[in-house]
């Protein structure tokens, strides 16, 4: 005679209560902030008693440094997350050559647009990190190293790559910034980037576009001195009579 399993109702029913009060965290927590958030909002839209985040979490605090931490789960994709992985192995075990670190660069990009833009839930989780990294808190840190030590330094350490400087210079540092900025102001602006395109959504062939774009824009960062120097190297004359023209009034 076969031994009865073990009854897994309350576990799952535990785990399930858990996620609904991350996700509800997730949303009241970046609509309101954290001080202004109750608990009682935060488990009425959960659908479970109040006594379930002290149970689950210790305490409102508790809940939110665990609402962190369970959304850097989300800002890593699994192609952004493979990709990742593939600069940091690259980068420690093999010299990385500037055609490699561009196209690195490119994959990593166009792996933030797809997080940032067209992940289920994004809309929900990005307020949440954007009112935090405005006003920091005791989770601060959490986000902070999850972006910059995740996010921002591959790609400083691959424009290093290309330009032939450290990957802490702060010129590399500043160009990642400056390009992960690009992709950032189509969702800190959703609703005005959209209207102004006249789209619904970010989907599709209109994703691809913004890539695309993202894609030029890192290359003419990147790479637009070097052409402008080849190019005058390769047209001396045009440089020269240039000089030699008269001022036209």
């Amino acid at each position: 005679m076969s031994e009865p399993k073990p009854h897994q109702g309350g576990y799952q029913r535990g785990e399930e209560a858990r996620r609904r009060l991350l996700e509800a965290g997730i949303e009241v927590f970046g609509l309101h902030g954290y001080e202004a958030a109750s608990t009682r909002s935060i488990t009425e839209k959960a659908g479970v008693n109040l006594a379930a985040i002290p149970y689950y979490f210790g305490s409102k605090e508790g809940l939110y440094r665990a609402v962190a931490e369970h959304i850097t789960t989300h800002l890593d994709g699994p192609k952004l997350t493979a990709t990742l992985e593939q600069v940091e192995k690259k980068l420690k075990t093999s010299q990385v050559s500037a055609e490699q670190a561009l196209e690195l660069l490119h994959q990593l990009f166009d792996g933030f647009v797809t997080t940032l833009l067209a992940t289920e839930g994004s809309d929900l989780w990005a307020r949440f990190v954007f009112r935090e990294l405005m006003e920091p808190s005791s989770v601060f840190e959490i986000l902070n190293q999850h972006v910059v030590q995740k996010t921002i330094r591959p790609c400083a350490a691959l424009i290093g790559q290309i330009l032939d400087k450290p990957s802490d210079d702060p010129e590399c540092l500043i160009r990642a910034f400056t390009l992960f900025g690009q992709v950032l102001i189509f969702r800190t602006v959703r609703e005005v980037t959209l209207r102004s395109l006249g789209w619904q959504e970010f989907s599709g062939d209109r994703l691809d576009l913004i890539r695309s774009v993202i894609r030029q824009q890192v290359d003419r960062s990147l790479h637009g001195s070097t052409l402008e120097e080849k190019t005058a190297q390769s047209h001396p004359a045009s440089n020269d009579s240039s000089e030699d023209t008269p001022d036209r009034i």
